[in-house]
């Protein structure tokens, strides 16, 4: 995942610094949302298999991860919720409410 990262940045700093063609330059940068995204995706998947137990329920960072993903997936990129956990927006990493556009 680094190395995605490393990589799109060092590709955004070049599109900015060398493009002559602005609608180029915002068509790059218009690709980072959808990226980071797809990024946060698979890093759930790397935990798929998590004992829940471990987990928790309490909204930590695990969870978020759990919702934003299964909501990009699921739920057209838009907060959804999780009967299971108890997640407050204004205790995650992001703030993103349920009803709120990723």
């Amino acid at each position: 995942m680094n190395n995605d990262i490393a990589t799109f940045k060092k590709f955004m700093a070049q599109v900015t610094k060398s493009s002559a063609d602005p609608s180029f330059v915002m068509a790059a940068k218009s690709l980072e949302h959808a990226y980071f995204n797809n990024l946060l995706i698979a890093l759930e998947g790397y935990f798929v298999h998590r004992v829940r137990a471990i987990e928790l329920k309490d909204g930590n960072a695990m969870n978020e991860v759990r919702v934003i993903s299964g909501s990009l997936m699921l739920n057209g990129g838009v907060m959804g919720t999780d009967s299971t956990i108890k997640m407050k927006p204004e205790n995650t990493v992001l703030k993103i409410g349920v009803g709120e556009k990723i």
